[in-house]
């Protein structure tokens, strides 16, 4: 009888330690969490659905530009659509470059160099959530990479009923393109002399014609 009562009680704190960390996952969710974009070099590439499970999956879609110039500021938008079309959260990472929310903006957050949000962010009039953020681009060229996570939830103080997607969007780093004398047509020397040769031949001409009008009205 007693080791029966032992493992009742053992099997109790068990359950509430389960509960306990259910709980807690929930609530460190619905206030955002960094790491589950999908990045590879990140929780190998672990996404929402580690905790989040049961619901409809979504269509999650990263979308901005994919050439910015080096060091360049742009932003970028990540949607939820579909799913539960209740509430949706976001987590972004980026292989560089620097990500940084929308000035004036409260529903997204900096963390550990990714995006995520500050509470779960209820649907627009289409019935899609959406997340805007901005990055900078590093300041060498190459090919940088987003990843993006998108959780559609059911708000049902839990982590059942909801489901994740993710996308990726490639984007190319290039430094502003210089334009030189030699691309102007001819070489450097010549195309020199004719920028510089139009506008004082165009002052000699009207040097020319005064003195000739002051020569006929002396």
């Amino acid at each position: 009888m007693k080791s029966r009562k032992w493992m009742v009680v053992a099997i109790l704190i068990f359950t509430l330690s389960l509960s306990a960390y259910a709980f807690s996952v929930a609530g460190a969710s619905s206030t955002g969490r960094v790491g589950f974009s999908g990045n590879p070099n990140t929780n190998g590439g672990a996404t929402c659905n580690v905790c989040h499970s049961g619901g409809v999956v979504p269509n999650v879609t990263l979308d901005g530009p994919v050439n910015v110039a080096a060091g360049e500021t742009v932003t970028f938008t990540l949607t939820i659509s579909g799913g539960q079309e209740v509430a949706g959260g976001f987590n972004v990472s980026a292989t560089d470059g620097s990500l940084m929310i929308v000035p004036g903006t409260t529903d997204t957050q900096v963390m550990s160099d990714e995006l995520t949000h500050t509470a779960p962010k209820t649907v627009d009039g289409n019935n899609d959530v959406v997340f805007s953020f901005r990055w900078t681009a590093p300041a060498t060229d190459g090919n940088v990479t987003l990843y993006g996570a998108g959780n559609s939830v059911n708000l049902a103080d839990g982590s059942a009923g909801d489901a994740p997607s993710t996308d990726t969007l490639d984007i190319t780093v290039s430094s502003p393109t210089s334009v030189s004398l030699t691309s102007m047509g001819g070489d450097a020397a010549a195309t020199a002399l004719r920028i510089w040769f139009i506008p004082l031949g165009g002052l000699a001409l009207i040097l020319v014609l005064g003195v000739i009008r002051y020569r006929k009205t002396a």
